[in-house]
């Protein structure tokens, strides 16, 4: 390694990729449970607090876009073809 100290976020984002891994996104309340068990910073405070939960807003949000995209596909060809007509 270059000697460069990892952020907060780097450090977060393996393990809440393992818990999320490991636990499966079927179950929101029991990898909410899990991610909360897993928090590896000492106090639940400041700025690692604010950098784990930016993380796992992050990779909880990343599959639901992909679905909100592919749910509204249709809609924005329907109007896509209404301009395109005289």
């Amino acid at each position: 390694m270059s000697g460069r100290t990892m952020t907060w976020r780097e450090r977060s984002a393996p393990i809440v990729a393992d818990v999320i891994a490991s636990t499966g996104r079927d179950d929101q309340k029991a990898l909410r449970r899990a991610l909360r068990h897993a928090y590896p910073f000492a106090e639940r405070s400041g700025y690692a607090y604010k950098a784990w939960l930016t993380e796992v807003k992050a990779q909880l949000s990343h599959g639901l876009r992909a679905d909100r995209t592919a749910e509204h596909a249709g809609q924005v060809d329907a109007f896509k073809q209404q301009e395109r007509q005289p």
